[in-house]
């Protein structure tokens, strides 16, 4: 029918650009990170039908960065929520379009999952992925609310099997690609009890272990849950971070979030000096409820500036 028609149409239509909650996060934040216009962003939508999803296209754009590097694709998906409101099958499809998509490298940044008991048949989504870099991943809030142990003794038992998913705790991994070398680093969360807030000072303990051994010929990424944690990750050289937790606030008005003053980096593209962050709107959901803000697996294209 029409109706149903023009509510595809919605889903996957590009979500506006960013300019207004720009301007506002810049007055708020000014000296500390600039927002990256939506210039060089598209957006396109994902097939599969009722996936409910869009396939985000975003370009990055980093000086100096090395050749072999210059067209490197990641695919991001996060916050994905497995449980009452997503099922295993969503977070396969979201695989599914990264794969499809070609990224070399793909990454979830945590929140995978709330209800333990789908946890085998998540893992298996997840080792979906055909990824030439396979896929990294981080520790959310959730995954620590929700059963911690069990969630990394999946991880591991996943990467034991030869899977293609490994899990990156204040740790970090090289890759190599076309004979450069790209270590990707991975901060646990921040946790300070069951609060929703972060402590400074564990970001700083994630930072000063994660980060060692790195060196001058490597090019950094980082990822992070909690976007707070890119001031720490762009003092210690990360090229890039990516992160998600705050689904973009899930609701926008003319592309502002509601919520806009809830986090200081809450949808998108942010820069300090040569370094950048991109904030997942988030990829599923734990209150089936959006508006503006749709769920997204994102894809990211490197390009030397």
């Amino acid at each position: 029918s029409h109706r149903a028609r023009s509510r595809r149409e919605h889903r996957h239509r590009a979500p506006p650009a960013l300019g207004g909650m720009s301007r506002r996060t810049l007055l708020t934040h000014a000296g500390r990170a600039v927002p990256v216009f939506a210039a060089g962003t598209s957006t396109m939508g994902v097939a599969g039908g009722s996936s409910g999803f869009t396939v985000k296209s975003v370009e990055v754009r980093l000086p100096g960065l090395p050749p072999a590097l210059d067209g490197f694709r990641i695919g991001q998906i996060t916050d994905v929520h497995v449980g009452t409101f997503i099922d295993t099958q969503y977070l396969r499809d979201t695989v599914a379009a990264m794969n499809e998509a070609q990224v070399d490298l793909q990454v979830m940044t945590g929140d995978l999952i709330d209800d333990l008991d789908q946890l085998d048949g998540t893992m298996a989504a997840l080792e979906s992925c055909k990824a030439r870099h396979g896929m990294l991943a981080v520790l959310g809030n959730h995954e620590h609310w929700r059963g911690l142990d069990e969630v990394v003794r999946a991880y591991a038992q996943s990467q034991a099997r030869g899977g293609p998913v490994r899990l990156l705790v204040d740790s970090s991994h090289v890759i190599e690609h076309g004979g450069q070398r790209v270590r990707v680093v991975g901060v646990d969360y921040p946790m300070s009890g069951r609060s929703h807030r972060v402590k400074a000072e564990r970001m700083l303990q994630s930072a000063e272990k994660a980060f060692q051994g790195t060196s001058p010929d490597e090019v950094i990424l980082c990822l992070s849950h909690h976007p707070d944690f890119f001031n720490n990750a762009a003092e210690r050289g990360a090229r890039l971070t990516l992160a998600g937790h705050t689904h973009g606030g899930q609701v926008a008005f003319f592309g502002v979030p509601a919520f806009w003053f809830a986090f200081q980096y809450m949808l998108g593209r942010y820069r300090r000096g040569d370094h950048q962050l991109y904030v997942s709107g988030g990829t599923g959901h734990w209150l089936p409820f959006r508006l503006g803000v749709p769920p997204e697996v994102t894809v990211l294209t490197l390009r030397a500036a």
